[in-house]
């Protein structure tokens, strides 16, 4: 048994081989290596700084925080924002806009303006 080490990092799938030897020289191994594939099965949770913002339409912007809020990356992730119509309309009341980000082990946060 080859004990897996479960590191609660995000991460793609990796492998590592098992490989068979002899010193009888009448022993052929075939096959003489295995790839065993260790599956990823950490979860990250991303998402919003807060819940709600609040803004004064004489302020010009709100800057939205996100990105990981619990786990840890070890693969860059991509993650696209975007507003939506509420209350708010967009064109009379805010700015439609949409953006993607990479969030990243050294840059696991973003601002969306």
């Amino acid at each position: 048994s080859v004990p897996i080490i479960d590191n609660g990092i995000l991460e793609d799938t990796e492998q590592f081989f098992g490989d068979l030897s002899t010193s009888d020289p009448d022993v052929d191994l075939r096959p003489q290596r295995t790839t065993i594939r260790i599956a990823d099965d950490d979860a990250v949770v991303i998402g919003f700084g807060e819940v709600s913002y609040n803004v004064n339409e004489g302020d010009g912007s709100v800057s939205i925080t996100f990105g990981v809020l619990s786990g840890t990356l070890g693969v860059s992730v991509d993650v696209s924002v975007s507003t939506r119509d509420g209350s708010a309309l967009s064109s009379f009341d805010y700015s439609y806009n949409t953006s993607s980000y990479t969030l990243s082990p050294a840059s696991p946060n973003q601002t969306f303006t």
